[in-house]
């Protein structure tokens, strides 16, 4: 059963890196370190695509991925901050999360 959680949690940290690789972000996350920070964050069963479960994010969108530059918050949370950063001249974000 655990072998089974453990792909799960694999793929999903391959999903996350071949998107990164997709927007063409910089990634430096090793496995190890991405699984790290879902864990301290107590927020690993609670990961998905709806409003109410949580994602995780940069802090600071002009750096890379890396275990220093990211943050769990929910997914309602991460929207709502990034409709009020953008500006309407603007197509990239210029927001970074406190």
């Amino acid at each position: 059963m655990t072998r089974v959680i453990r792909n799960t949690m694999r793929v999903r940290w391959l999903r996350h890196k071949a998107q990164a690789k997709y927007r063409a972000e910089a990634y430096d996350f090793p496995y190890g370190a991405w699984l790290a920070c879902w864990q301290l964050s107590g927020k690993q069963d609670q990961m998905g695509r709806l409003s109410h479960q949580y994602t995780m994010v940069r802090q600071d969108p002009t750096r890379a991925w890396h275990q220093h530059n990211v943050k769990i918050i929910q997914r309602c949370d991460h929207h709502t901050r990034r409709c009020r950063k953008y500006t309407k001249d603007s197509i990239e974000p210029n927001y970074i999360l406190d």
